[in-house]
């Protein structure tokens, strides 16, 4: 069984927590709510969440935030849990899980450590976790936490150093013909040619051919994305 076989009945379990910039924090963090909040809440006494579901997930994800900062060496242990849960429940369901980390915040969970391991994918060494990173010099990655470089207006001269590094580099395009312009001819990253292959048909970024640039095309509000992050 080839790999792209293996993984296609996969669980791909994601951590949800705030963006960067709200309430000062850089993070986001995982879909099990109840441990989160009681962590976030134990000192701080955040009022109960009331609104609708925009703002229930913001404030799940805010209270989460606040536990990995706050109470780290608790945060991490329930971090452990939920992914022991969910390892167990992808098996009896005949799934093959996956964890990606951060959503859209950079963490260097390879700094973190855990329960006398040094990170929570040396503690799960038989299990995938893959992230996008916008830092091109992390450092002794584990064999099973998979980079991708993310690409954006104004650090392109990092993109070369994170491909000399072992990552990929994940850029979004205007459309579905800036993709195939792209995939026929390449791109230009600092002055240097790199291929590109499509990135599109599955999120499962650990599964892409090393050293190439993975195309996306712009999704939803992305398509009228003026900041220099959508290219065409």
């Amino acid at each position: 069984m080839d790999i792209h076989s293996a993984f296609s009945a996969r669980e791909i379990i994601r951590l949800q927590r705030l963006p960067d910039g709200n309430v000062g924090l850089q993070t986001r963090l995982p879909q099990y709510r109840r441990p989160w909040r009681y962590l976030a809440r134990r000192r701080s006494h955040l009022p109960r969440y009331r609104a609708r579901r925009r703002n229930e997930i913001q404030t799940a994800r805010r209270l989460r935030t606040r536990a990995f900062f706050e109470h780290r060496v608790e945060f991490m242990a329930l971090l452990a849990f939920e992914i022991a849960k969910a390892c167990r429940r992808a098996q009896a369901q005949g799934y093959v899980p996956v964890f990606r980390l951060n959503g859209t915040s950079d963490i260097r969970w390879e700094t973190v450590p855990v329960g006398g391991f040094p990170n929570i994918m040396t503690m799960f060494s038989d299990v995938q976790f893959y992230d996008y990173t916008k830092i091109a010099n992390r450092k002794n990655i584990p064999a099973n936490y998979h980079l991708t470089f993310s690409l954006a207006d104004g650090n392109e001269d990092a993109s070369i150093a994170a491909i000399t590094n072992g990552m990929n580099v994940a850029a979004v395009f205007r459309n579905k013909d800036v993709v195939a312009r792209m995939l026929a001819d390449g791109m230009q990253l600092d002055g240097q040619h790199v291929p590109v292959t499509r990135g599109d048909d599955t999120d499962l970024r650990f599964l892409d051919l090393p050293g190439h640039v993975i195309a996306l095309y712009a999704k939803g509000n992305a398509k009228r994305d003026a900041s220099g992050f959508v290219r065409d």
